[in-house]
């Protein structure tokens, strides 16, 4: 098959797409893939300040994990099931008063997690990247077409699927199984990322985990009180979860009103976004060995929109204390870059 684009091709949805990168940076299908349709490569505008910690953070220590294991005798990955296009476009206002020239809207363009992680050196072995918009996977494609040689795979689909497809097929099963290491950044929408998905992940004892919690998210599931929380809203909550206790977690008994029959009792949101974020840590902690303090993002001047985790389910004590070790090294880092920035 010729050519770098396949929005030429018909699409399956979910799909399971695959290549690899020749020495001359065609874009090479393996018998197995599927077609995945699309069209132009939009612009993909999110993000603000917080992202770029959450990217800095999380491509810190991708940079550190290879350093600390280039001599080793590993195969190591680098897996981002919610990739997005690659790179993000964000909206700012320029000039005014202050600058001396009349205030316009500009467009500024970041890397994301993908090319943030193409680009550190020495290199993953592998990549898996995965989005469920067509659009994304394009320029998904696109960006890995100008990284030649390297093994990258790339998905189609849900992203839960796409860690389930990794994990559970070979090299991660079968006899080089013990080589494989990596690094799985969990960037999802929303409460997308399945605690099926995290129990697997726990379950290679081989991987760490950058997990961006949106305890926002969860804040509106739970609404005011037990009566706003539907069916639909439960169940996407114990998917989450992985279990149904966040009811008693979250919810408070209260005197209810008095009616002419009896006292009809009620049960009130009873958290803030820090309790929620307490109460996911914990349940990390049931299945991941070592979990770290989050890392609070603030978004439009709510603190703990966002919580930013770094978890391992090593079981060797070296392992852990490399990455606690690790973690605390970018985070500081992080820390101090900001001080740096926010006095100039």
């Amino acid at each position: 098959m010729k050519g770098n684009s396949l929005s030429e091709l018909p699409a399956l949805h979910p799909a399971h797409l695959k290549y690899r990168c020749d020495p001359l940076g065609h874009l090479v299908l393996t018998a197995e893939a599927a077609m995945v349709g699309g069209g132009d490569q939009a612009a993909h505008f999110f993000g603000g300040a917080w992202t770029e910690a959450k990217l800095e953070i999380v491509a810190a220590y991708a940079k550190s994990f290879q350093t600390a294991l280039k001599n080793q005798p590993f195969e190591n990955w680098y897996i981002d099931p919610f990739a997005g296009t690659g790179q993000r476009t964000e909206k700012r206002q320029s000039g005014g008063i202050f600058e001396g020239r009349p205030s316009e809207e500009e467009i500024v363009t970041f890397s994301g997690s993908a090319k943030r992680a193409l680009e550190i050196s020495p290199h993953f072995d592998h990549y898996c990247f995965a989005d469920a918009k067509a659009s994304h996977v394009d320029a998904l494609l696109a960006l890995a077409s100008e990284f030649p040689g390297r093994d990258i795979q790339v998905f189609h689909g849900d992203g839960n699927d796409c860690v389930r497809d990794v994990l559970t097929t070979a090299p991660w099963t079968g006899p080089n199984s013990w080589r494989q290491r990596g690094i799985v950044f969990l960037d999802p929408y929303g409460m997308s990322v399945r605690w099926e998905t995290l129990k697997l992940i726990a379950s290679t004892r081989k991987l760490d985990v950058w997990f961006l919690f949106a305890a926002k998210a969860v804040r509106q599931q739970l609404g005011g009180s037990i009566h706003d929380v539907d069916e639909a809203k439960a169940a996407a909550l114990d998917r989450f979860f992985g279990e149904p206790n966040w009811r008693e977690e979250f919810f408070r008994a209260s005197e209810g009103q008095v009616t002419l029959f009896d006292i009809e009792p009620t049960a009130e949101t009873a958290v803030n976004l820090s309790a929620i974020g307490a109460y996911a840590r914990k349940r990390f902690a049931d299945e991941f060995c070592w979990v770290s303090e989050p890392k609070s993002l603030t978004v439009r001047n709510v603190p703990d929109y966002f919580q930013l985790y770094c978890m391992t389910n090593n079981n060797s004590e070296k392992a852990v204390a490399l990455v606690s070790r690790l973690h605390a090294g970018v985070v500081k880092a992080h820390v101090q870059a900001s001080r740096r920035m926010s006095d100039r």
